[in-house]
């Protein structure tokens, strides 16, 4: 009689880990569904401030529904998001030059926006979900490379510069 019940409490205390499924064993339904890509071209300067309308009207569009795209975007963004934060200034305001807008199924969006790299800078100004940060200098270029490696297809043709050298 004790085998049957030690048996059947093994059996119940593995059964909710059998019934969950592998994306939910592996955590995989924290990865983004879809990315939302907007970029202000190389090289092209304003005489206006750019906030966040204004770059989804002029910069570059790319939406990522490709999943694994999308979860090295985040990768990218969190590991550069891991810059020393010591010295983030609360009251500091940027240009907004980029911004990631991150999808996912079971929970809130994530928006990270951030200015350009300047190269008195080791780092980027931006903000996680208006939370401010800074970012790590190179996670502009890594991004870029990324759009360029997969060949995400810009889907703002109105952009005020040509994309394809993003």
């Amino acid at each position: 009689m004790k085998k049957i019940i030690t048996l059947m409490l093994a059996a119940f205390s593995f059964a909710p880990w059998c019934s969950a499924t592998e994306q939910e064993r592996t955590g995989a339904s924290d990865a983004p569904v879809a990315v939302e890509v907007f970029f202000i071209p190389n090289g092209l300067s304003f005489g206006v401030h750019i906030n966040e309308a204004i770059l989804q009207q002029i910069g570059c569009t790319y939406i990522i529904e490709d999943l694994a795209t999308s979860s090295t975007l985040l990768k990218l963004i969190s590991d550069a998001r891991d810059y020393p934060q010591s010295s983030v200034d609360m009251k500091e305001k940027f240009e907004t030059r980029n911004k990631l807008v991150f999808h996912f199924q079971n929970r809130k969006d994530v928006s990270v926006t951030f200015s350009q790299k300047y190269s008195n800078q080791t780092y980027i100004d931006a903000n996680w979900n208006s939370e401010p940060i800074h970012l790590n200098g190179n996670v502009i270029e890594k991004i870029r490379s990324l759009l360029k490696e997969k060949r995400i297809e810009q889907i703002n043709k109105n952009a005020s510069k040509n994309c394809s050298a993003i």
